[in-house]
């Protein structure tokens, strides 16, 4: 098996990819943000959304709902309701995991 990046370094999977002449895709991209939720790196969810518009690849539910779960952890209430809003101006229609997600960021702070 070939070893991956050390542990704690930022995800730069879609950069790694446009070195190889290969483009992110919406899975892509929601691995990889999956993998900040995971890791605790709410502000890279952030940014990998941002690259996926200005790359014109429509972040799905899945990448919103990670993003959405890393803002939960980090106890950003405020930026996952945003991120609702967002999810709903792309037409997506926010799920249950999505609802629970931002539900928990506003418990955890307080903020119903």
């Amino acid at each position: 098996l070939r070893e991956g990046p050390a542990v704690g370094a930022s995800p730069a999977a879609p950069q790694d990819m446009q070195s190889r002449k290969l483009q992110p895709t919406v899975v892509s991209y929601s691995a990889a943000i999956s993998a900040c939720d995971k890791g605790q790196q709410w502000e890279m969810t952030l940014l990998l959304l941002d690259e996926m518009g200005r790359r014109h690849v429509p972040p799905g539910i899945v990448a919103y709902n990670a993003a959405v779960s890393a803002c939960d952890k980090a106890q950003m209430w405020a930026v996952a309701l945003a991120l609702m809003e967002r999810m709903e101006l792309h037409q997506l229609q926010p799920d249950v995991i999505t609802h629970n997600g931002a539900i928990s960021a506003c418990e955890s702070n307080q903020q119903w």
